[in-house]
This record gives structure tokens, sequence and C-alpha cells, in this order.
């Protein structure tokens, strides 16, 4: 279960503080969760750590959509689409939250 995944992460956060790739991770699973104010916290962490990491940049846009802040999700969707190393299946989905 999804839930039981993110309370493992969850116990060794401590260890992995400063791993962007853990931090993304428990911020889609906490996506998946529905619980996007988390999630913002976790993708912001693990992009103020890899900041060029453009799946990271839509996530967060999709969270921050989720959490009722357009605004900053159109930032992170413009973001997303600055960098220009989205894999292909997200281009048309970033593109299609900035219409």
């Amino acid at each position: 279960r999804i839930a039981d995944a993110v309370d493992t992460l969850a116990r060794h956060a401590p260890h992995a503080e400063r791993n962007a790739e853990y931090r993304a991770f428990q911020a889609l699973l906490l996506q998946k969760l529905k619980r996007p104010h988390d999630a913002i916290e976790h993708y912001r962490a693990a992009l103020a750590i890899r900041p060029t990491e453009a799946r990271w940049w839509y996530g967060l846009g999709l969270v921050l959509d989720a959490d009722q802040n357009p605004q900053e999700a159109r930032t992170a969707y413009l973001k997303a689409r600055e960098l220009g190393n989205l894999p292909p299946e997200l281009v048309g989905a970033v593109e299609q939250k900035l219409r």
C-alpha cells in the first residue's frame, strides 16, 4: 500500500534528508495519497537540491494546483517547460496545463 510506503519513507527520512531522489519519490507518493500540501514540501526540498529536474517541477505544479495555488502552479509548469528535459510523455501534459 502507498500509505505504508510513505510511513516507511518518513521513518527513514533523517537519513535521506539531502537525497533529492528520495524526497521527490516521497512527494510523488504523497501526491497519490491526495496530500498536496505535504507533497509540496518534499518537491521543494528535492528541487532545492536538484533544480534542473523538469519532472519534479511538473509534479510540483500538479500539487500546487491541487492545493489551490494556480499562479504558483503555472510558474512551476513554465519552469518545467523551460528546462527542456521533460520526458516526451510529459511535454504534452505541461503544454495542456499552460493553456
